[in-house]
């Protein structure tokens, strides 16, 4: 996948999960691109988008590199994950063909009836929903944090009828 500039992360969803889960003494997250990629995972789960402009803000609160986002496993991760939201999401209407272009077509920029198709725009709204739904989990302590959104994606895995048995014991707290 082709990235072209840094991922400009903004709004008050953003500045909280940041703070709460990144940059607070008890970091959740070592580095800002997994906080986007599990936000971006969850987005993308749900097939929701949210534009920057529904943050009722515009005030850059996070950045992630674009050299960051150009290491090869950054970058191939980013691009299974544009992959797998292109060819699957109802949130835009494209014909197969269209579909598979986008999905497999290296340039950012792509010419679709949306003249401002953007990749790196795409994932990023997917992340813009995923962190809106990691914020009510965000607790006073990083541990309890941990456990909230622990039992989250348990709960969600548990949707999809996977075997729980593997999740049985599964707890960060006694």
């Amino acid at each position: 996948m082709v990235i072209s500039s840094d991922f400009i992360l903004k709004g008050e969803e953003w500045e909280k999960a940041i703070n709460e889960l990144y940059r607070s003494k008890n970091n959740f997250f070592s580095k800002q691109i997994d906080l986007f990629i599990l936000c971006l995972a969850i987005g993308i789960m749900y097939d929701e988008r949210k534009a920057d402009q529904e943050f009722n803000s515009n005030r850059e609160v996070g950045q992630i590199p674009r050299s960051v986002l150009v290491s090869p496993k950054t970058n191939n991760l980013l691009d299974v994950f544009f992959q797998i939201a292109i060819l699957s999401t109802t949130t835009l209407d494209l014909s197969d063909q269209q579909r598979m272009i986008l999905a497999f077509k290296e340039d950012d920029n792509l010419e679709t009836e949306d003249a401002n198709f953007s990749k790196t725009r795409f994932l990023i709204e997917f992340a813009n929903y995923g962190v809106t739904k990691i914020n009510p989990l965000i607790r006073n302590n990083v541990l309890y944090s941990m456990q909230s959104l622990l039992d989250y994606l348990i709960d969600e895995i548990r949707n999809y009828n996977i075997e729980d048995d593997i999740f049985k014991d599964l707890s960060l707290i006694g």
